[in-house]
């Protein structure tokens, strides 16, 4: 796993629209992924609009999924973007966990103290945990972007960025 620890929620947002952006440079047909989206996090999509629009992005061969709007699980996506939040729904269990095992590569933000024991029970509870994201410790590639409160009780494993 991956861990970048910002100072604020531009930063965050900032780091995340770079690994998505990224994501399209290597591979420009990507599946991107979309699993709990809000408008607590629409920052990210204002910089990749810029980005988009000032030419340092092309999506025009991306597809996009949203998993909200899906019947089951998603399935060949290059970049599954995760937002946890107070309103974070994962109760559709063995599809959230299908879709985040099948996924090349987990983009998940978070922000806010309210999220700190969340992201703890998913990456480092002893007791396996009822979320069924905790897949996301047996998973190879893992991106996790938050600010120091929704990380602070994390220990620091891994690769960290701050």
């Amino acid at each position: 796993m991956i861990v970048y620890c910002k100072e604020s929620e531009q930063k965050v947002f900032l780091v995340a629209a770079n690994i998505i952006a990224a994501q399209i440079l290597k591979k420009p047909e990507s599946v991107l992924g979309v699993m709990n989206y809000s408008e607590e996090t629409k920052g990210i999509r204002r910089i990749l609009m810029r980005w988009t629009e000032d030419g340092y992005a092309d999506f025009s061969q991306a597809s996009l999924i949203d998993y909200e709007k899906s019947n089951s699980y998603l399935s060949d996506v290059d970049l599954l973007f995760v937002e946890v939040s107070k309103n974070s729904n994962f109760s559709r269990g063995y599809e959230v966990y299908q879709t985040c095992k099948e996924a090349e590569t987990v983009l998940m933000v978070v922000k806010g103290k309210e999220q700190a024991r969340m992201i703890k029970d998913i990456f480092e509870s002893s007791v396996l945990s009822e979320n069924p994201m905790a897949i996301l410790r047996e998973h190879e590639c893992v991106m996790l972007v938050g600010d120091k409160e929704a990380l602070s009780r994390l220990s620091k494993t891994g690769i960290w960025y701050e």
